[in-house]
């Protein structure tokens, strides 16, 4: 298994494991939109694999991309003393590859590019009602630190 940042070449791979990884968090968010996948992923791709402070990480199993890592460096809060926040905001893994390290690969591989961009300040967004992943990020220092409520009113 091959840990590695992905490029324009991974396009197509990387937008097949996105749309997977969307399909698993429409089962967990009701709020995510059903067309998006058709009418803006590829566009959001393509755009993130060009950005400066974006990046995907791919796990690469012989030519099969079989999990990948999304991360983005944010601007923090004007209050904060910390400035920048880099974000792993994606983190899937197919089922089949999981419980084999893949994750903490693509792990190390966003924290490594978060490190190599001095940040010092990491956060990850969780839905409270994933089971997978909550003691996943816990072992890795990860804390609660602030909790948002949402309340839809139509």
């Amino acid at each position: 298994m091959k840990f590695r940042k992905a490029t324009l070449k991974d396009f197509e791979s990387l937008k097949e494991i996105v749309s997977e990884m969307y399909k698993f968090e429409m089962k967990l968010d009701r709020y995510i939109e059903k067309d998006y996948i058709k009418r803006a992923l590829a566009k959001k791709i393509e755009k993130n694999l060009r950005a400066k402070k974006v990046a995907y990480f791919v796990a690469d199993d012989n030519g099969t991309i079989v999990g990948y890592s999304g991360c983005e460096i944010e601007k923090a809060w004007d209050i904060m003393k910390l400035k920048k926040v880099g974000h792993l905001y994606h983190l899937y893994v197919r089922p089949d590859y999981r419980k084999r390290g893949v994750a903490e690969g693509l792990c190390r591989a966003a924290f490594s590019w978060f490190k190599q961009k001095n940040l010092h300040w990491y956060k990850i967004l969780i839905y409270v009602n994933n089971p997978y992943v909550k003691n996943y990020y816990e072992k890795y220092g990860f804390k609660p630190y602030v909790l948002e409520y949402r309340k839809i009113v139509k």
